[in-house]
């Protein structure tokens, strides 16, 4: 009677192994494709996103007004595209993070040449640091 019962507790044991390994692989490979078209989604809003900046420089440039988009990423927290951007004008320094499709600005400060005491480095600075947290 014991060796009745260990074929039949082998089998089930192969059985149960097989049937983890097969879960396993379909897991691995649902994560994997998911990922996968996360990547490529991230991508494409990318591309989309410095195509849509450089258009953006381009329109707001003007013969007494010099506008730069330093970065530009696609944000999937706020799913738009937000742009870190200079504006020169007079004399002035406008420090912007910008949502290209909405026109918010999620960050704004000026350097008044001789007017305030702001500091051009720290400005950028904070700039940086308010671009890296909505393009996550």
């Amino acid at each position: 009677m014991a060796n009745e019962e260990m074929p039949s507790m082998n089998r089930k044991n192969c059985l149960a192994l097989s049937l983890g390994v097969i879960l396993g692989v379909i897991a691995t490979s649902a994560y994997w494709h998911s990922s996968q078209e996360r990547k490529k989604f991230m991508f494409e809003n990318n591309i989309k996103c410095q195509q849509m900046a450089k258009r953006y420089e381009t329109e707001n440039n003007l013969p007494t007004r010099l506008v730069i988009v330093l970065k530009a990423a696609y944000s999937p927290a706020r799913n738009s595209c937000v742009a870190e951007v200079t504006k020169v004008q007079e004399g002035n320094i406008d420090y912007i993070v910008e949502d290209l499709i909405s026109g918010d600005f999620l960050f704004y400060g000026r350097h008044n040449s001789g007017q305030n005491d702001i500091d051009p480095k720290k400005m950028t600075m904070d700039q940086d640091a308010k671009f890296a947290s909505f393009a996550r």
